[in-house]
């Protein structure tokens, strides 16, 4: 299986998430964003649902996402935490690179967020890795 999401870091257990593994998550699952975010469409999970699955430390504070184009965006995890979640499906499939595939980091209504990090990668394409720190 190829992976679609790898998390690193700051974590008791670092994880290599496949699409059909992610499908698997039992908690977390938006299986409709477009009732988030009504510009948006597919399957998604819950950050924080991904987050407890690798059980950062208690000291960590950021976390990075990491595109598969090069593109690098450090946020607050806290504030991330448990608003944020990870489309990474379409049509029960793995959701296509020109969706932004593997994975689209979406925060939604980043703007509420009230942070200037937040506001400008609330929605990050072409996700492969999240690193706590």
């Amino acid at each position: 299986m190829t992976t679609a999401l790898r998390v690193t870091g700051r974590v008791r257990q670092a994880l290599d998430l496949s699409f059909d593994e992610l499908a698997q998550i039992q908690d977390g699952q938006v299986p409709d964003v477009s009732k988030l975010e009504s510009s948006r469409r597919g399957i998604a999970i819950q950050l924080e649902s991904i987050l407890a699955l690798a059980q950062p430390s208690e000291d960590a504070q950021k976390l990075t996402i990491v595109s598969a184009d090069g593109f690098e965006s450090s946020v607050p995890l806290d504030t991330v935490r448990q608003r944020a979640v990870l489309i990474y499906g379409l049509d029960d499939k793995p959701l296509p690179s020109k969706f932004g595939g593997p994975v689209r980091f979406l925060v939604p209504d980043a703007a509420a967020c009230g942070e200037a990090a937040i506001d400008t990668c609330g929605n990050v394409k072409r996700v492969t890795r999240l690193e706590v720190s």
